[in-house]
């Protein structure tokens, strides 16, 4: 699915021993135009990409050799570079094709190795966009395809680009057939981050469902939704933590939505940061939405959906909304900043540093008092 991690290439803490994990990028990803895929059937072409992801360090993680030696995988080039070159040579000339913007939300390889095989996966979300005389776009559809490998193999890294092939052109297939069909959106939308969240409808009551994160941003929904349009399962709940299956009507798989607006809290998918099919309730400081997790390290978080073991411990995150990051907030520097700022809370946070809602209340006070959370995010990261 769908960040710039400010822990990337970061110290980790497990036991009480720091590791210095420094996986190297592999750019050696490159879709190949020889493979077997046919896009001639298409009436359309492509004429812009834009990369969407929320996460541009990488497009996944491979593993080489005996040992499985891990590296990030990304492209030669760059994403949009890589997929329009692709498609100039896979795609037809047509005289007066009509011509789309590919919005990629996501694209996303892994490998999962198992006793004596591994599988290989891809995975691509993407949006169809038209564009207007002005540079206004419009938001077409949506589309996913994941892509499973077809065999069982010792080393599936060779045949990721396959995988990807056949990715895209699955969701090429679904828009062509939406057209086909007559059921096309039509709904204006933002690509780029415009102004300053802090003046977007933060007194909005109306529940909202957003699909990525610039729309978020641009406050840009999928839709409105009403209370019978929204079916929720709590999961677990303690102390502020809060975890929910959630599932939209008429809507895709809700875990391809990047948040959902209740009208009074912001519940985060938590598949955009990680495999985990859930959605996490936030609280809203400022620009940052507080959130408890069990992401169990920054380690893991840097690895994104890599499908490796991690293990198990509730932290707290700070996602910046202005700068598209997640800082993971550490226990001791908590303890610290509160110490000296704020000691009637720090005996308060030593006896319940889990409790979401007085970190809240903590954050809460320091934002009333200062005007900002930028400084002490950056006493408190870790």
């Amino acid at each position: 699915m769908f960040f710039k991690k400010a822990f990337f290439l970061s110290f980790i803490y497990f036991s009480g021993f720091s590791v210095f994990s420094q996986v190297a990028v592999e750019k050696s990803f490159a879709l190949n135009p020889k493979d077997s895929e046919n896009f001639q059937a298409f009436s359309f072409q492509i004429d812009e990409v834009i990369d969407n992801r929320f996460d541009k360090t990488s497009i996944g993680i491979i593993q080489r050799g005996t040992a499985n030696t891990r590296f990030f995988l990304d492209f030669e080039t760059s994403l949009p570079q890589e997929i329009k070159w692709y498609l100039e040579r896979k795609m037809p000339e047509i005289e007066n094709a009509r011509k789309y913007t590919l919005r990629v939300n996501e694209f996303f390889i892994k490998e999962v190795t198992k006793a004596f095989n591994e599988d290989g996966i891809a995975t691509l979300n993407v949006d169809f966009l038209t564009k207007d005389t002005s540079g206004n776009y419009y938001f077409l559809g949506n589309y996913v395809a994941n892509i499973w490998n077809d065999s069982k193999s010792l080393d599936v890294t060779g045949k990721h680009t396959q995988r990807a092939a056949k990715a895209l052109k699955s969701c090429f297939s679904g828009f062509q057939k939406d057209f086909e069909n007559g059921t096309l959106e039509n709904r204006e939308i933002l690509v780029e981050k415009a102004g300053s969240f802090i003046n977007n409808k933060l007194d909005d009551s109306e529940a909202k469902l957003f699909q990525t994160y610039v729309d978020f941003y641009n406050w840009n929904p999928v839709s409105d939704l009403g209370e019978e349009e929204v079916t929720i399962h709590p999961m677990y709940y303690e102390d502020g933590f809060e975890k929910y299956e959630i599932s939209f009507q008429n809507k895709k798989s809700p875990s391809k939505y990047f948040i959902w607006w209740d009208g009074s809290h912001y519940y985060i998918n938590s598949e955009v940061f990680s495999e985990s099919k859930y959605y996490v309730k936030s609280y809203l400081i400022g620009t940052y939405l507080l959130f408890n997790e069990n992401l169990k390290s920054n380690y893991y978080l840097a690895m994104g959906k890599s499908g490796l073991f991690y293990f198990s411990k509730q932290r707290h995150y700070l996602f910046s909304i202005e700068e598209g990051i997640i800082y993971q907030l550490k226990d001791k520097n908590i303890k610290k900043y509160l110490k000296e700022f704020l000691p009637d809370y720090y005996k308060a946070y030593k006896k319940e540093p889990d409790n979401t809602q007085l970190l809240n209340e903590i954050l809460l006070k320091l934002y009333d008092t200062n005007g900002d959370l930028r400084n002490t995010v950056q006493n408190i990261q870790g």
